[in-house]
């Protein structure tokens, strides 16, 4: 039997789950208004920020003269904030007008750039330069360093094209595309070096100091190399100090930026009657058999099959960890790390992988009064394998197959396929190991070193040169395998093995 409510609960039961929902709209709070006007030494400031500390919803923007008004809460504080200036922070204390002065930030001013010719203080840079701490790259769970700088450094446009682990980094474009016919691509200098083997994708995070931008003019000194602009890495060296040892694990996820919706097999059906009608021909399909595809009344004879979540995983798995240790003293400094990368693929029971390991080292002695000597090396071993079928052959020959056919036989066998270009592969083996496994597997070894001699003789004038040996390794093998697929008959529960990917028994190797 079913209970009759009378209608003054619905009411209080309505005002319980908006009290729920919104209390502040039901139960008064002594609200203050507060009004002032913001300054700096040089004038008013339009713009700043004005908000409750740790309630930033309440907040107001000063106008063109510096004013604001805004209702707070009684006994709080509140926070300004703007670009260039130091926050501040004025407790109400029950007045109701706060005006305050704001002081300029010189910690931005006082900040070293590496640029193309050496180091700048900000305060004196005059060119289109932007830089991005290493700290705030490893904040990112992504894999490539070109994904981790997108949205970091004005004027940098990161385009993604690919999810396949090791592969997944991103076209870098410097105040966009500036020609059509040749190289887009800005320039990479790691460490002082331009073009150096591997790029600067697979660097760990967490070696980096810091990254530079340089846009226009400020990359010039790099020549016509530098047309689309130019990338200067810098990885961290060692400081004086006691010995400090760091441990960074980060885990992050992958997963589909968008996922299309598909026919189903009775929608399919349907759209095969009607072109084959429509062209002057007779329906392919019965009415009985489109009701059997919707109402998965006979799943083996008129299977409905969404291949996508079939081979498919909603999110794959990447794990990173470093450990570094650094120090020394005034005479020497010393930083070394080791990594680890490991990347899964977007595929259920598939073969996409890829590993890293890497190393850093590097060391800095001041010989004497005149002379300085620096050495540096970075290892790196990548591993990345798949099939050999290719990740965009697999993928399109899933969004191709036919919701008409079965992905697997009652007794767990890969059932013949059917793609809507006539062919009878079955996309659910593309995706795993069954067709070969393909592996890509390089090294490389990036070695510098770098001495500075002081003149005596000239205060201020100093010799510099470093020598730079860089070599790399790339070790590709393609495994080629047959495969066996069955073609079920369900009144005689009898199975016919097909041959896929050439003669059963046989397997290529490409090298």
């Amino acid at each position: 039997m079913r209970k009759q409510y009378p209608l003054k609960v619905y009411g209080l039961m309505l005002v319980f789950v908006l009290a729920c929902f919104n209390p502040t709209n039901l139960f008064a709070q002594n609200l203050k208004e507060i009004n002032g006007v913001v300054k700096s030494a040089s004038g008013n400031l339009a713009g700043v920020s004005v908000t409750v500390k740790k309630n930033a919803k309440i907040g107001a923007v000063t106008d063109e003269n510096g004013n604001y008004i805004l209702k707070v809460p009684e006994n709080s504080t509140l926070v300004f904030k703007s670009i260039g200036y130091k926050t501040l922070e004025m407790p109400v204390n029950g007045r109701s007008t706060i005006d305050v002065t704001m002081e300029i930030s010189n910690l931005n001013l006082a900040e070293v750039v590496v640029v193309g010719y050496g180091t700048q203080k900000k305060a004196t840079l005059t060119g289109a330069v932007s830089v991005v701490k290493g700290d705030e790259i490893a904040k990112s769970p992504s894999a490539e360093i070109s994904n981790g700088l997108a949205g970091r450094a004005p004027g940098v446009i990161a385009t993604n094209n690919s999810g396949r682990p090791g592969s997944d980094g991103s076209s870098i474009y410097i105040r966009g595309i500036s020609t059509y016919s040749g190289a887009t691509s800005p320039l990479i200098v790691i460490d002082g070096v331009a073009n150096r083997p591997g790029g600067f994708d697979q660097l760990d995070p967490n070696d980096i100091e810091s990254i530079s931008v340089l846009k226009d003019a400020s990359a010039a000194i790099y020549g016509a190399q530098a047309a689309n602009g130019v990338i200067l890495v810098t990885t961290k060296r060692g400081k004086e100090g006691k010995p400090a040892f760091t441990f960074n694990y980060n885990q992050g996820f992958n997963t589909w930026a968008k996922t299309e919706t598909y026919l189903n097999a009775a929608q399919y059906a349907q759209m095969v009657n009607e072109i084959s009608i429509f062209g002057g021909g007779s329906p392919t399909y019965t009415q009985d058999d489109i009701t059997k595809f919707g109402n998965g009344s006979d799943p083996i004879g008129h299977p409905n099959t969404n291949w996508l979540p079939l081979a498919t995983k909603k999110v794959a798995l990447q794990d990173r960890a470093s450990i570094t240790l650094s120090g020394g003293s005034d005479k020497v400094k010393y930083y070394t790390s080791l990594g680890m990368l490991d990347q899964d693929g977007q595929f259920k029971d598939g073969v996409w992988k890829y590993k890293q390991y890497n190393f850093s080292g590097n060391i800095d002695a001041q010989v004497n009064r005149l002379l300085k000597l620096s050495f540096g090396s970075q290892l790196r071993w990548q591993n990345q394998q798949g099939s050999p079928i290719g990740i965009s052959n697999t993928f399109s020959s899933l969004v191709g197959a036919l919701p008409t056919v079965l992905a697997k036989n009652p007794d767990g066998s890969y059932a013949k396929g059917g793609l809507s270009n006539g062919g009878t592969l079955n996309p659910l083996v593309n995706s795993t190991g069954l067709a070969g496994l393909a592996t890509l597997k390089k090294l490389y070894s990036l070695n510098t070193a770098r001495a500075r001699l002081d003149l005596p003789f000239i205060k201020g004038l100093y010799l510099d040169g470093f020598l730079s040996v860089d070599f790399g390794n790339t070790d590709s093998t393609n495994w080629n395998k047959s495969y066996q697929v069955y073609s079920y008959d369900q009144p005689t529960n009898t199975y016919t093995p097909f041959t896929e990917n050439g003669a059963l028994g046989l397997a290529s190797l490409d090298i």
